[in-house]
């Protein structure tokens, strides 16, 4: 049991380390958020979007389990990848600015 859990916190990783708060706002000059990039980030407790970000790629907030709230920026459309805020257990806002068009894939919120 000792090696699963070693393993899970060698996985766990966060792309922008959170402050000291939890908190994550990415930059405006960011487009996409990456495959896995926040997969399993324990640290992260609430994260802000830019208007820039279109894309929110497969998987890229899986497991985080303490994020509580997303906040996502305006633009002319978002998509949302496979399963990119599953089992976030705790995630109990998420706020979207102007956007005319969200498109979600399969299981992006699931669990």
């Amino acid at each position: 049991m000792l090696w699963n859990n070693l393993v899970a916190v060698c996985m766990a990783r966060c792309l922008i380390d959170p402050d000291e708060n939890g908190h994550v706002t990415i930059p405006d000059s960011i487009t996409s958020i990456g495959d896995e990039a926040f997969k399993s980030c324990h640290r992260l407790q609430s994260v802000t979007i830019p208007d820039s970000v279109t894309f929110i790629d497969n998987q890229a907030f899986q497991a985080c389990r303490n994020l509580r709230s997303v906040t996502i920026g305006s633009s002319t459309s978002i998509l949302i990848g496979t399963y990119a805020f599953q089992d976030c257990s705790n995630l109990v806002s998420i706020t979207f600015g102007t956007i005319s068009e969200v498109k979600f894939d399969t299981g992006a919120f699931h669990g």
